[in-house]
């Protein structure tokens, strides 16, 4: 997934949206990963008390259910920056998760995991859990993102334009959910028919420019289809 740039995360209908500019193409990295009993390999909940082992941690944050870690790698200016980076901090994470007998995964769906999942007690989560309902416990997927700096909002839109064509062979080369709750689903990235079932996933809309996407997000605001832009989970954004 991309996201580019920096809109302000807070809607005004009228008055629109700021977009912040980043240094052009420079590379930030989230990645989502399952927690694991150490020994079963089931998903366990246990972001809360691995948290409590990075109080303030810019690079090791909870996501919105609790069988979740996000390591997320500061800013690059390459892609080599970000790799090292986040090894160096997996690394550290790995051995945090060994000491409260966890075990962490990358995958984008757990294989065998029939439960599910729990809400993160933090306000932002549990406001989504109140809109997402049953949806949101049925939501046990995990992605990688990739964030690219943009100097334009107009940039952003037209890179977005661009690379839709190619989103398919993106999703095929970063398939890893064959599985779900003990079924071989038929399907190499079973988590896009998962985030279906949601609303503001899948491919985005086509938007000539800024002030059209800022339109968009007025009428989506009005219809309290969405509160912010956190909201939107396209997989291009």
């Amino acid at each position: 997934m991309l996201w580019s740039g920096k809109p302000q995360s807070t809607i005004h209908p009228e008055a629109g949206m700021d977009f912040v500019a980043s240094q052009p193409l420079t590379v930030g990295v989230e990645l989502e990963l399952q927690l694991l009993d150490a020994d079963g390999l089931d998903l366990v909940d246990g972001i809360m008390p691995l948290i409590e082992l990075y109080p303030g941690s810019p690079y090791i944050k909870p996501e919105f259910i609790q069988n979740t870690v996000e390591v997320t790698s500061s800013i690059g200016q390459n892609v080599a920056q970000v790799h090292a980076h986040l090894n160096q901090t997996a690394n550290g994470l790995e051995q945090s998760c060994n000491k409260l007998g966890m075990a962490i995964c990358g995958a984008g769906t757990h294989p065998f995991c029939k439960r599910l999942a729990l809400i993160t007690p933090l306000p932002r989560y549990r406001q989504m859990e109140k809109s997402t309902g049953y949806l949101g416990h049925n939501q046990i997927t995990y992605a990688t993102h990739v964030h690219v700096g943009m100097t334009s909002a107009d940039d952003m839109i037209r890179v977005m334009h661009r690379l839709k064509p190619y989103l398919p062979m993106l999703i095929a080369l970063s398939a890893s959910s064959p599985f779900w709750r003990g079924y071989e689903t038929g399907f190499v990235a079973y988590r896009h028919r998962i985030l279906a079932a949601s609303q503001s996933y899948g491919i985005p809309p086509s938007f000539r420019g800024w002030q059209q996407f800022c339109a968009f997000m007025s009428a989506a605001s009005h219809a309290q289809v969405i509160e912010t832009i956190h909201d939107i989970h396209w997989d291009i954004r």
